[in-house]
């Protein structure tokens, strides 16, 4: 995957793979974050059931950075200006580089789209976004 990742939020949200290696680092607002390797053919950003199950598996000494970062994110994003609780959204825009299209998967896995490469689109979903790179 060769794609940048900008979060279009208000506040850092979780963006990490397991594969390859893994990572998992907070991408702060506007800032863009770039994603390359070949490696690299699935990333999540926010908070994906699923993701966190790989993560406890693969980086048992990471998960409660992981937990950290997620209610950090949750306790900052998922209220508004008074401190009442709202909906969580992520917002991410995502410039695809690579010479293969990117399956977004919006949510709760029953939302996609296709972002063909060296496209760029902005994305919104509850809880989280996961990015998996087709034709690998």
């Amino acid at each position: 995957m060769d794609a940048i990742f900008t979060n279009l939020g208000d506040a850092p949200i979780p963006l990490g793979s397991t594969k390859s290696g893994g990572f998992l680092d907070p991408i702060n607002p506007d800032e863009p974050y770039t994603v390359t390797g070949a490696g690299y053919t699935v990333v999540t950003a926010g908070d994906n059931p699923s993701f966190r199950e790989e993560l406890a598996e693969a980086f048992k000494n990471i998960l409660a950075v992981f937990e950290r970062i997620i209610t950090f994110w949750r306790e900052h994003e998922g209220k508004d200006f008074r401190g009442d609780p709202v909906d969580v959204v992520v917002r991410l825009r995502i410039h695809n580089r690579g010479p293969n299209d990117l399956r977004v998967i919006l949510g709760n896995n029953t939302n996609d789209t296709v972002l063909v490469a060296g496209n760029t689109a902005d994305f919104s979903a509850p809880d989280y976004i996961e990015v998996r790179e087709l034709g690998v």
